[in-house]
């Protein structure tokens, strides 16, 4: 469930996993995030706000910090068998769904990018009297450029990640 309708401030949230979606479910006081089936009556009425994060340091921050297997599985490996060998995205878990495929036929008014989101969080906070975002569940910080320390070939992902980055001009796919 990545949606949260928060009927005070009249917002249809998004929230996707390992996009600090802890820190926004504390600081909205989120009790219960609703399917996308019952929050997409809320799109046509309600301004809709996502925070995305670039597709690869996303994916990089889930298998370290959510389905680590241990320092004995290669990173390559954990990526084959959580993402690669699934047949679509529906397959995967949801912390790896692509987060056009959450958003996918919902009306998006303003996207937030993880990588400043404590300016943006600033921007939405003067405009919807939003309370301090804290931050919880820290990862480890693993560069997605080097996982295990040597680059890492993304390409076998970008047929299902890659309109991820139209959120973002600046993000490298490679």
């Amino acid at each position: 469930m990545n949606f949260y309708a928060d009927t005070d401030r009249d917002i249809l949230w998004i929230i996707h996993r390992k996009v600090a979606g802890t820190s926004l479910r504390k600081a909205l006081d989120v009790a219960m995030t609703i399917p996308a089936e019952e929050a997409l009556p809320h799109n046509a009425s309600m301004r809709t706000i996502t925070v995305v994060r670039h597709p690869w340091d996303r994916i990089t921050s889930g298998m370290f910090n959510i389905f680590n297997g241990g320092p004995e599985v290669p990173f390559a490996q954990r990526i084959s068998e959580e993402i690669t060998s699934r047949e679509g995205p529906h397959a995967v878990d949801w912390h790896f769904w692509p987060q056009w495929y959450v958003i996918d036929g919902f009306r998006v008014d303003d996207v937030i990018l993880f990588e400043n989101l404590a300016e943006g969080w600033c921007r939405l906070q003067s405009e919807y009297d939003l309370p301090e975002l804290g931050h919880f569940n820290k990862g480890d910080g693993h560069d997605w450029r080097l996982p295990e320390g040597e680059p890492f070939d993304w390409s076998p992902l970008l047929p299902w990640y890659e309109p991820d980055f139209a959120f973002c001009e600046e993000w490298k796919r490679a």
